[in-house]
């Protein structure tokens, strides 16, 4: 069991690693191709941090919470208002 968390642990890692690097080329880029596979790249990441999700509850393993709470966080980093981005300077 203690090798199926180190696995969960190192899947959620990249998971994680990958949305955040999906947000920054979504709400950073200017170009729709790049933004295109940021999107693609978001939603991949959280149907991998929602199956993580399932196998941790199924076998349950310990990182089960962090897989919910990072998918909720991705989430809320994605649809984070930019006040700058919108043209809303004073």
């Amino acid at each position: 069991m203690a090798e199926l968390d180190s696995w969960m642990w190192a899947l959620l890692a990249v998971a994680v690693a990958g949305g955040l690097w999906s947000v920054w080329c979504v709400r950073g880029g200017k170009e729709t191709g790049r933004t295109r596979w940021g999107q693609r790249l978001f939603v991949g990441c959280l149907l991998t941090l929602g199956v993580g999700n399932l196998v941790a509850l199924t076998c349950a393993a310990r990182c089960l919470m962090p897989f919910g709470l990072s998918a909720g966080w991705l989430v809320i980093a994605m649809l984070w208002e930019n006040p700058f981005r919108g043209g809303l300077r004073p």
